[in-house]
């Protein structure tokens, strides 16, 4: 199967726009790769009613992303829409003008209007909650494909060659797939707050039988292991990596420059608001009349800009998922360091340290995102 390779297409772009979760085949194209490289393999790796259940799981955890981040990001600019209105009113209209009194009516619409969107998913609903419960199931199913097939290592192996050994596999796994659908209610933050409060990673695995050492892998056949090895390599250390590296990659979606823009933004703001401030100071005490309202507007419209930009970075998260992708990046790449140095019992032990560091991974984006307010909200 031919690696996964980063998109290099321009600044400009959304790489994970189309990603595809080759991980799990998702994509057509990548199943045919897979059956055509691994064929013994592919029965193992390949998975359809959870694949099913995941993109019903992954769309509805994409829209609710979307619903939480655009109402907060609304809220946002429409207070501080108000707040810059206000701030100019001093200076564009007189006291007690109709001028005065209409920019005092809008700004008020603006700032209660802001203020009422950041609060309404805290007095009406679980807009937040919902995303995240929804994108810890939607991670915990990718989890459970690839534990489910560590856990039951031995029957895997011997279904690549035994129809008999296949069927009782797949028969397994449906019977694991139904009891995660029971487990996890999309709807109940119970789930979420378990992972939060697991600081130690002790609910790594789906089933407690799966952390028990693993077989070892001289009792396997080397053929049959080594193809089911390479498969799973490619498709869980390939894949997430190559989404960590698109997470860390110098584009316009990348976290971490939208990170450094809104602290740019924010910076600029804080220079300007003092260059105002100054000038205000001077103007005042050299008795230059006509410039004090002008510059109280503008430091006020700089001061609200500033609490703009620190509000979205308080709301989006951008440092922090900067941050723990480029951590997840080095993490995955020190832990695959000697993987083709070691033979299949030391793969088979990296495969397993690479789920606790995926969940340990979901774990702080949940936890980052959970701390995370826009407005009020």
């Amino acid at each position: 199967m031919a690696e996964t390779q980063p998109d290099e297409t321009g600044f400009v772009r959304n790489p994970l726009a189309q990603w595809k979760n080759d991980d799990l085949l998702l994509d057509e194209e990548t199943r045919n790769q897979v059956r055509k490289d691994r064929p013994r393999a592919f029965p193992i790796v390949d998975w359809p009613e959870m694949r099913t259940l995941f993109k019903e799981i992954d769309q509805d955890a994409i829209a609710a992303k979307r619903k939480v981040r655009s109402q907060g990001v609304l809220a946002v600019w429409i207070a501080t829409s108000g707040l810059v209105l206000a701030a100019f009113a001093t200076w564009l209209a007189a006291p007690g003008s109709a001028a005065a009194v209409l920019f005092g009516i809008v700004s008020t619409l603006l700032l209660v209007g802001g203020v009422c969107l950041g609060l309404l998913p805290l007095l009406f609903g679980r807009d937040r909650s919902d995303w995240l419960v929804t994108r810890l199931k939607a991670e915990r199913l990718r989890q459970l494909h690839f534990q489910f097939i560590l856990g039951n290592l031995e029957l895997a192996v011997r279904a690549m060659t035994d129809p008999a050994a296949l069927e009782e596999l797949h028969a397994k796994r449906a019977e694991a797939l139904k009891s995660f659908a029971d487990r996890l209610n999309p709807k109940s933050p119970a789930a979420l707050f378990d992972v939060l409060r697991d600081s130690t990673a002790q609910h790594v695995w789906h089933d407690a039988r799966w952390s028990a050492a693993p077989p070892s892998g001289k009792a396997l056949p080397a053929s049959e292991i080594g193809e089911l090895l390479d498969a799973l390599r490619r498709l869980r250390f390939g894949v997430q990596r190559h989404y960590a590296i698109i997470a860390v990659q110098e584009h316009f979606n990348a976290p971490g420059v939208r990170s450094t823009w809104l602290h740019r933004g924010a910076d600029a703001l804080t220079v300007a608001m003092l260059i105002a401030s100054l000038l205000l100071a001077l103007s005042l005490l050299f008795g230059l009349e006509g410039w004090d309202r002008a510059l109280i507007a503008l430091a006020a419209s700089c001061a609200a800009g500033v609490a703009a930009f620190r509000t979205l970075e308080e709301g989006l998260r951008y440092g922090d998922d900067a941050l723990r992708m480029a951590w997840y990046l080095a993490a995955i790449d020190a832990l695959e360091a000697d993987y083709d140095r070691l033979q299949a019992s030391g793969r088979i032990r990296l495969h397993r340290e690479l789920e606790a560091l995926a969940y340990r991974e979901m774990r702080e984006f949940l936890t980052s995102h959970h701390r995370a307010r826009f407005v009020l909200q």
